[in-house]
């Protein structure tokens, strides 16, 4: 269930984790398409009898696809409420800590409420998040999330911090 969380009020939740997304699962057939939409057909994703016959021992997928489900997870978590507008802003520290197998792989986000800045007119959050890796010891990817939330009302003319 996701946790509520008015603009203003991150600064008392800094260092609080903010709970677990469901797990994805992934399949070949998704990491297929990940790579024909981002042109990335590089066997160790794709070459599924070449990669079995590596030292990797399969198909894995790939680390921007680990990173793209980020939103998919996050919005299971966290809902901003007293906004009138919400940007990805960045990412800082990104890490890929283990491969994901293209096929059976299951990942999970846990989320942190890093750091918080204010401005005049809302707040810029760092998430930190872990990509868990289902029956492993590491996570698949670690890395610092970024938003700019501006509060009800505000609206920004020039989008800077």
């Amino acid at each position: 269930m996701a946790i509520t969380i008015n603009v203003g009020t991150f600064t008392d939740r800094v260092g609080e984790h903010l709970g677990f997304s469901d797990w994805f699962d992934f399949t070949q057939h998704k990491t297929d398409q990940f790579a024909d939409l981002t042109y990335d057909h590089g066997w160790p994703h794709v070459d599924v009898d070449r990669s079995r016959e590596s030292p990797i021992g399969g198909t894995v997928a790939h680390g921007f696809f680990v990173l793209s489900l980020f939103m998919h997870f996050w919005n299971q978590l966290v809902v901003v409420e007293q906004k009138s507008l919400l940007l990805f802003y960045g990412m800082n520290r990104v890490r890929i800590t283990a491969p994901v197998p293209a096929e059976g792989g299951r990942i999970r986000l846990g989320l942190e409420v890093g750091s918080v800045k204010q401005t005049d007119d809302g707040e810029l959050v760092t998430y930190l998040a872990t990509f868990e890796l289902e029956g492993s010891g590491k996570p698949a990817c670690v890395a610092e999330v970024l938003f700019r939330y501006w509060r009800e009302g505000m609206f920004p003319g020039n989008v800077t911090v």
